[in-house]
């Protein structure tokens, strides 16, 4: 089946139609990629750590973005586990066993971060995990000028 349009004011809606879905899409790709990259920027800031994205989520015509992923970094050796905090038991048995025949363990942690957009750009980002990384409301914002 063959769908004729005649006429030049259909072709022109069509097409204008057309265009706008695809402004939006390339509207909410090009803030899912500025996310992402804050996302990574601002973890580099903080952690020595691997950061894997592994999901952008868009929504609200690419005004809200949520960007996934986990963060890989290897298990601590037990010969830097604080003394003090360690049980007599776990410190014999840290002890006995050789450095050499630790291998440690890529672990992963999960990650997550909230942008919105406004017309003139990015309005705000947010971390939403992991809990070290969230900000609440009862934790003031440090103060430079107060010092």
């Amino acid at each position: 089946m063959t769908i004729h349009i005649s006429g030049f004011a259909p072709r022109v809606a069509v097409l204008a139609v057309l265009s706008t879905l695809l402004a939006g899409c390339t509207l909410a790709e090009k803030n899912a990629v500025t996310c992402e990259q804050l996302m990574h920027s601002r973890f580099a800031t903080v952690s020595p750590n691997r950061l894997v994205v592994s999901h952008a989520g868009v929504g609200i015509g690419g005004s809200r973005v949520v960007v996934e992923g986990e963060i890989e970094y290897l298990e601590p050796s037990p010969a830097l586990a604080p003394a003090a905090s360690a049980s007599a038991v776990s410190a014999v048995s840290a002890a006995a066993v050789p450095q050499a025949s630790f291998r440690p363990k890529t672990l992963h942690k999960p990650i997550a971060a909230e942008c919105t957009f406004k017309a003139a750009g990015l309005a705000s980002f947010n971390w939403l995990a992991p809990r070290e990384l969230v900000k609440t409301k009862d934790e003031p914002e440090s103060d430079d000028s107060s010092s």
